[in-house]
């Protein structure tokens, strides 16, 4: 699993947010899809697939675990 924080701003009101980025499993997605619902009722998630991930933990661009 990996995870990054961000700072963002609503593109409509310009108000000041926080951002998670999360990359899980396919299996683990809708656990982390409940702890959102249950943390926070009107976080605003994108659940979608990724074929490829690249960077610490994943491959490299090189096709090796990295």
């Amino acid at each position: 699993m990996g995870v990054t924080y961000l700072q963002g701003k609503g593109g409509w009101t310009g108000e000041e947010k926080k951002v998670i980025f999360c990359v899980v499993q396919k299996r683990t997605g809708s656990k982390v899809e409940e702890i959102v619902k249950d943390l926070d009722p009107g976080a605003f998630t994108i659940l979608t697939s990724a074929s490829e991930i690249y960077g610490e933990g994943y491959k490299d661009f090189f096709g090796e675990i990295v």
